[in-house]
């Protein structure tokens, strides 16, 4: 499990990384045609982006192939991974997201369901289900839609390595926002 990690509940500050805004339209179209969440579209979109640049992964975390989720529980913030992010159909991934958040909220996750995550994801929203984090090591993607004036989501990648400033990171980061801005190709 990712056993540095610290919460908070307010705006995630400027990270230092990189950052891309992307409109939240087809996104939000693309998780209510499929009956998703945002959660679920970003860790199919980070594993495909990981799939493609298998390097990232082990620039950010040497043993980490999975996605991480972050959750907030009654337990404080339990991350577990999304192992089949990389290589699984959508409905897939979406199956395995909803399965770990519902483990980790009722206290039933097994160890084999937490560690060695490349990238935790965190979604800010407060319906999500997740609080703020900041990786301590690894990388993590935050998507921050606390701000309800706009119709933009904005995507930071961060991590305490400074390989993450590295053209492979780039090229990964680069990928993941095409992803997100036409979310319909996660589906072929």
């Amino acid at each position: 499990m990712s056993a540095e990690i610290t919460a908070t509940r307010e705006r995630p500050p400027a990270l230092p990384g990189l950052t891309a805004s992307i409109p939240a339209s087809e996104l939000l179209l693309f998780c209510r045609d499929l009956r998703g969440t945002v959660t679920d579209a970003l860790v199919a979109a980070t594993g495909r982006a990981l799939s493609a640049h298998p390097e990232v992964g082990c620039v950010l975390r040497p043993a980490g192939t999975g996605v991480g989720v972050a959750v907030d529980t009654v337990a404080g913030v339990l991350v577990p991974v999304v192992r089949n992010a990389t290589d699984g159909p959508l409905p897939q991934v979406r199956a395995e997201v909803t399965r770990l958040v519902a483990a980790a909220r009722t206290g039933r996750l097994s160890p084999a369901d937490v560690g060695g995550a490349a990238v935790t994801v965190y979604d800010s929203a407060p319906e999500a289900g997740s609080v703020g984090v900041e990786a301590r090591t690894g990388c993590i993607l935050v998507v921050d839609r606390l701000a309800h004036d706009s119709l933009d989501l904005t995507f930071f990648l961060k991590a305490d390595d400074p390989e993450v400033g590295s053209e492979e990171a780039g090229r990964f980061f680069a990928t993941l926002v095409r992803l997100l801005r036409h979310p319909y190709r996660l589906l072929v």
